[in-house]
């Protein structure tokens, strides 16, 4: 799960693809990814959307959460914004992929 995720398309020197991502190899063994970010937030909602992209490129199952407010750092600290409920979708979705029982609140 990334959460926030952040330093995947900051301006520095290090390689990056045609689209300005980070070069970044998704191995195919990558596990199931689930991201959850704000459009808001001062990493850049970038991060996720190149994440994103390129697990489905790489065709590794991913799921991503886009909220229009939330900043960073929101955790699983209780806000005013809507993205503190990321958890909710969170656990349905380890829920469909079994890593956690169905009777697990």
């Amino acid at each position: 799960m990334l959460i926030y995720p952040a330093y995947l398309q900051e301006e520095d020197r290090r390689p990056r693809d045609a689209s300005g991502f980070l070069d970044i190899p998704i191995l195919k063994s990558a596990p199931p990814t689930f991201l959850v970010q704000a459009e808001d937030d001062t990493a850049g909602v970038g991060n996720s959307l190149g994440e994103y992209l390129a697990l489905v490129k790489e065709k590794i199952r991913a799921e991503m959460h886009l909220y229009a407010v939330g900043g960073h750092g929101y955790g699983l600290r209780p806000t005013e914004a809507e993205v503190t409920h990321w958890t909710t979708p969170a656990t349905s979705w380890l829920k469909k992929l079994e890593f956690v029982k169905s009777g697990t609140p």
